[in-house]
């Protein structure tokens, strides 16, 4: 489903409300929802193989040969009816989710960027190689120029979509990482906080974490402008763990500096 930035906003407070969670003692199964109503992994628990992980996605031909995650892989078979909310819902039911303000991003970090990685700039200048019957969906007897999002991201993210935001480029948005694939993500918070759908984070089919985050702000086309920034942890709600509903598809990652 394409679901509407300022819808994720609410998933995103709830989530973070909620964010105080068990530590997962390792990389398998996660703990039950019956102590707590999230689940986080550390780094620090994946040791040295964190870094090699990681460590494909610093270069652009690594970036370039990583498919696209395949969520009906990841998520598993849901274990609560459709329509039907998780205990951890139901309990949210009433509850105001928190907020907190928006912000501009460092207004030096475009011209730092630029001196790191010049050749990342050089390849944005490239002429977009849009996919025209992609970008146009049936509608009826007519058709529609998709301009953001697409099926089963949660990122207004579409690379070679007309742009519908005022910053070339989105710095806000960008491509994630993983041992499993890739998905998108977006920053929600000054303090290298990012959000995704939880089916990129935790593998309920397997029921273990599916590790190695990066993410690449801005991201066309195997140029990453602003770099990759690393995982520190991530968070999941214990009802996704459990039972697999949509609206509990929702991931939290803390990265890097």
């Amino acid at each position: 489903m394409t679901v509407e930035l300022c819808n994720w906003k609410r998933h995103v407070s709830y989530l973070i409300m909620m964010a105080v969670g068990m530590l997962a003692s390792g990389y398998g199964v996660a703990q039950e929802a019956s102590t707590g109503k999230t689940t986080t992994i550390e780094r620090k628990s994946r040791g040295p193989l964190a870094e090699k992980e990681v460590s494909k996605f610093k270069t652009r031909k690594g970036r370039l040969e990583a498919k696209p995650l395949d969520w009906n892989a990841t998520i598993g078979k849901p274990e609560t009816p459709s329509g039907q909310p998780s205990a951890d819902e139901q309990r949210a039911i009433g509850k105001e989710p928190g907020s907190s303000k928006g912000g501009a991003p460092n207004p030096k970090a475009k011209r730092d960027a630029q001196k790191l990685y010049p050749q990342d700039w050089h390849g944005l200048r490239e002429p977009a190689k849009r996919d025209m019957l992609g970008l146009l969906s049936g509608h009826g007897n007519g058709k529609f120029l998709r301009t953001a999002g697409s099926p089963d991201i949660f990122t207004q993210y579409c690379e070679n979509c007309p742009n519908v935001n005022t910053d070339s480029p989105e710095i806000a948005i960008g491509k994630l990482f993983t041992n499993a694939g890739t998905c998108s993500a977006s920053v929600i918070s000054g303090k290298n906080v990012i959000v995704t759908a939880a089916h990129c984070c935790y593998d309920r089919s397997n029921k273990n974490w599916i590790g190695g985050w990066s993410f690449a702000p801005a991201y066309h086309n195997g140029n990453a402008p602003y770099g990759t920034f690393d995982w520190s942890s991530a968070t999941v709600l214990n009802s996704w763990v459990n039972n697999g509903d949509i609206p509990s598809d929702v991931c939290v990652i803390k990265l890097q500096n």
